[in-house]
């Protein structure tokens, strides 16, 4: 979206690249690319209202879950603003502050907009009671009743937020919070790339975004997958990506093109894809369902040409003895492979033949939720729903430490420099909407990878935090939450004073 500003002669501000506009348009480009989602949705159900949902082939219940997913979109959209954005630009503009939005035109609005919204849901509830008391002129009267005063305030909303506003409310590029929201569902997985300049994501609505983890900005998105993508991995010289998608596809991109290489194709989900470190294979999990086995299979990768010539078939494939396989990860040098199950197991098996070398049977009593190695590869991190977060010893998987919480856990990071273990998670995503940030523990938070001890928390996603990645070099970290948004944290020159080991501080 291009925003209207006044010209830099006229403001007796330095002209701005183009670069430096969309740098400062950022935040408002991502409430607009929301805003006009919630447009579209309110149109579209509009134009169904009259009985045209039964030529798009749905039943009315049909269209009234449909109605009824704009409310509920609307309702957490605001609930997000108010809990985790808002608070932080109230910091230099006062028009965020608490109550401030609650006062004279806002107040007005606000009450025009949630009094359409209570009566639109009292009639979708009607609706769905007795079909028989569906009347369309009914429902889009409602919706005549508060759209205008809707679209206006969406409107207003980003206005505030454009760069212009934000130069002069004294906001810098480096301090301007980076929140990242390209993805209309939760968030599944989040990777940088060896540089630590591009930040990957992937989500439930099936596109993959990459963003220059600097600024924020969207650097471009891959498209091609039917169904949620579950998994990203970016090979070692940022040219190829793989992803996994629950429309039981792994793809291979150009990520340079946005060019899709190559796609393999399954009887299921592709839950998992890794790189080896040499970038020479790649290997892929498989969901166990409708009578096929969870399955783990390995690629020879090509990097010749357009590395559009690549493989059909595995040089292994193989599915491990009684708990599925849930991730996976190469081991150093690519010979082995390193599994986390349903069961709570870890594993070690030979990348080729698929033997079993080493296991742990009771390394978590709960799924293992995500595997991340430490950067020298010696030892790893696992999360799992058991609430726990373990280091293992990556030759015999011997756990090394336990770092226990109060909630089950989605997501765990080894940090390089400093000794700490980042961990994410949440309950449930069906109680979200009953519970309060706090009480969902909806906070990343970091622990002493040495002392296990909790250090401290970061908050700011409103649900469950489904993924983490770190910077290679250790100076940020990301988050990907299932309210839909991704943060990226740069780490400030506090963190890397810090003693994390008190008087036994090592010297330099």
């Amino acid at each position: 979206m291009v925003y209207s500003t006044k010209p830099a002669a006229l403001t007796g501000e330095p002209k701005l690249s183009a670069k430096e506009e969309r740098e400062w348009n950022h935040m408002a480009d991502g409430m607009e690319y929301y805003h006009n989602h919630f447009r579209h949705s309110f149109d579209s159900i509009y134009e169904m209202a009259d009985g045209k949902f039964h030529t798009r082939g749905l039943s009315l219940q049909h269209f009234l879950r449909e109605a009824r997913s704009l409310y509920s979109h609307l309702e957490m959209h605001h609930s997000i603003e108010e809990r985790h954005i808002f608070p932080i630009l109230a910091r230099k503009m006062p028009q965020f502050k608490a109550g401030a939005r609650e006062s004279g035109a806002h107040l007005t609005s606000h009450k025009q907009i949630h009094a359409g919204m209570d009566k639109y849901l009292a009639l979708l509830n009607k609706y769905s009671a007795d079909p028989t008391s569906y009347t369309p002129a009914e429902l889009r009267g409602n919706m005549d009743s508060w759209r205008d005063v809707l679209f206006n305030h969406l409107k207003e909303e980003v206005q505030d937020l454009t760069g212009e506003s934000m130069r002069k409310a004294g906001w810098t590029l480096n301090e301007k919070p980076i929140l990242l929201s390209g993805h209309e569902r939760s968030l599944t997985q989040i990777v940088f790339n060896k540089e630590g300049d591009l930040l990957f994501t992937a989500s439930k609505d099936d596109t993959i975004n990459v963003w220059f983890s600097s600024n924020g900005e969207r650097l471009g998105t891959y498209s091609g997958h039917n169904g949620t993508v579950w998994s990203l991995a970016v090979d070692s010289q940022s040219k190829l990506l793989l992803s996994g998608s629950a429309d039981n596809t792994m793809k291979l991109w150009d990520i340079k093109t946005g060019q899709c290489l190559k796609t393999w194709e399954y009887p299921t989900a592709v839950k998992r894809v890794a790189w080896s470190d040499d970038d020479k294979l790649a290997l892929c999990i498989t969901e166990q369902r409708s009578g096929y086995q969870g399955a783990i299979r390995v690629y020879e990768m090509s990097h010749e040409g357009d590395c559009k010539n690549q493989p059909d078939e595995p040089i292994s494939e193989f599915s491990p003895i009684g708990s599925k396989a849930t991730v996976a990860a190469f081991a150093p040098l690519g010979h082995e492979i390193i599994t986390g199950h349903e069961s709570g197991k870890v594993a070690l098996f030979d990348a080729k033949t698929g033997e079993e070398i080493e296991s742990n049977e009771r390394a978590h009593s709960g799924t293992v939720t995500d595997l991340q190695l430490s950067p020298d590869g010696t030892y790893f991190v696992t999360s799992s729903k058991d609430k726990t977060a373990r280091i293992h010893d990556t030759k015999n998987l011997a756990v090394l430490k336990t770092f226990t919480t109060e909630t089950p856990l989605n997501s765990a990071v080894i940090t390089p420099l400093k000794p700490y273990v980042i961990v994410g998670g949440g309950q449930d995503a069906r109680s979200v909407t009953t519970t309060s940030t706090r009480s969902g523990k909806f906070e990343t938070r970091f622990w002493h990878r040495v002392f296990e001890e909790e250090v401290g928390r970061v908050r700011g996603h409103f649900g469950p935090i489904n993924t983490i990645a770190i910077h290679p070099e250790g100076k940020a970290f990301a988050s990907g939450g299932e309210d839909g948004y991704v943060r990226v944290h740069w780490f400030d020159e506090s963190y890397f004073r810090s003693r994390p080991y008190g008087d036994l501080e090592p010297a330099d």
